[in-house]
């Protein structure tokens, strides 16, 4: 529990909850393909693609295209719909300054690829999606 009873870092350092001026932004397309193509614009508007409905490898890099990669692996885990996309991705929150800006980026991921033509609404799930999503992060491999 942190100072005021909500949440212990997960390196076991306390939390203080604050409001701060920080955020990601996702915005998102529909393809008519099957490709999840990327680009983080904030780090130089790196790319990042990877196919739909086959096993999605993790990128071996470790890098921001991961979380992309685990929230759209994710989705189908709770009944959600994934479809191609091209997704812009940016935001100002420190990385590596334990003020999960990966968490961020994985529930904006998430609510993007739930706001698409044709998919549901996540009512409550991103968060849970997100988690999901880091698990697979994680793995080896990712299936989707």
């Amino acid at each position: 529990m942190n100072l005021i009873g909500e949440h212990t870092d997960y390196n076991d350092g306390f939390a203080l909850p604050c409001a701060i001026e920080c955020g990601t932004v996702v915005a998102l397309s529909p393809r008519d393909d099957d490709c999840i193509k990327a680009a983080a614009l904030d780090l130089g508007s790196q790319l990042g693609s990877f196919t739909l409905g086959t096993t999605i490898a993790k990128a071996d890099d470790g890098s921001w295209e991961n979380h992309v990669r685990g929230v759209a692996a994710a989705m189908p885990l709770f009944d959600l719909p994934i479809s191609a996309a091209n997704v812009a991705l940016a935001g100002n929150i420190p990385q590596g300054a334990g003020l999960s800006s990966s968490a961020s980026l994985g529930v904006a991921t998430a609510l993007g690829f739930a706001a698409l033509p044709g998919t549901t609404r996540l009512t409550g799930r991103a968060p849970r999606v997100r988690r999901s999503g880091r698990s697979i992060t994680m793995s080896a491999a990712i299936a989707a």
